[in-house]
C-alpha cells in the first residue's frame, strides 16, 4: 500500500447498511472519487476492503499478492465505472455486499467488489438518499433579493395591470392598497403627508 496513504483522511461511517435516506443522505457531503486525491481514494478502498476480508473470517496473512492487486487495481477501476460515487459511500456499499445485499457472491476479488459498488450505486436506496439530499440543499438556499430595477419593473406591471383592467372594466380591486402604494412610492402622487390619511379615507365611486 501506498506509505502516503498512512496519512490521509479516511472517510467513513457508523450508519448502517438499512438505514433511512436521510440518514444516508449525510454520506453525499464527502468527496467524489474523481475529486479525492489518489491517497484518500486508495486509503478509503483499502481500508473498506480490509474489513471485507476481516467480516468473511478471511486470514489474510498468505494473501498479500492478491491484497497488493486489489489496492492497486480498485482505484483505477472506481475513477474509470463510477466516478461520481462518494469516498464515503464505499465503505458502506463494501458492506452491504458482505451481508449479501446485492445477493450471493463468490470470492473477494476486483469483480466482486465492483458489484458491491456499483449494485450501491444503482440503488433505490441511494436514490431516495440523493432526492432527500437534494431536498435539504434546496431548503437551505437562500431566496433571491430583487435587485432596485426588479423592484421598479414589478411596481409598473402592477399599475398597468390595474389601468388595463380600469380601462376595460371600468373599476379595479385594489387589493392592500398596492396600486397606491407602488404610484406613492414611484412618487407620483403629489399629496402631502397630512392629506394622504383623508384621501384614503374616501369612500371608493362606485
Amino acid at each position: 500500500m501506498n506509505q502516503q496513504a498512512d496519512s490521509a483522511p479516511q472517510y467513513t461511517s457508523n450508519l448502517v447498511p438499512t438505514a433511512s435516506a436521510t440518514a444516508m443522505a449525510q454520506l453525499l457531503n464527502s468527496p467524489l472519487a474523481i475529486q479525492a486525491t489518489p491517497q484518500q481514494l486508495e486509503y478509503t478502498l483499502a481500508q473498506a476492503m480490509a474489513k471485507a476480508f476481516a467480516d468473511m473470517g478471511i486470514n489474510t496473512t498468505d494473501r498479500n499478492d492478491e491484497i497488493t492487486y486489489l489496492v492497486q487495481n480498485m482505484p483505477a477501476e472506481v475513477l474509470r465505472t463510477l466516478p461520481n460515487i462518494r469516498l464515503s459511500e464505499i465503505p458502506v456499499a463494501i458492506n452491504r455486499g458482505i451481508l449479501r445485499q446485492f445477493g450471493n457472491f463468490f470470492g473477494l476479488n476486483v469483480a466482486t467488489f465492483m458489484h458491491f459498488l456499483m449494485a450501491h450505486y444503482q440503488s433505490e436506496q441511494r436514490l431516495n438518499a440523493i432526492k432527500a439530499h437534494s431536498a435539504a440543499l434546496a431548503s437551505q438556499a437562500p431566496k433571491p433579493v430583487p435587485s432596485a430595477q426588479q423592484i421598479k419593473q414589478n411596481r409598473i406591471s402592477r399599475i398597468a395591470t390595474a389601468f388595463y383592467q380600469y380601462k376595460t372594466t371600468g373599476y379595479y380591486n385594489d387589493y392592500g392598497s398596492l396600486v397606491f402604494d407602488n404610484i406613492n412610492a414611484m412618487g407620483k402622487i403629489p399629496f402631502t403627508p397630512s392629506k394622504k390619511p383623508a384621501y384614503c379615507s374616501k369612500p371608493a365611486k362606485t
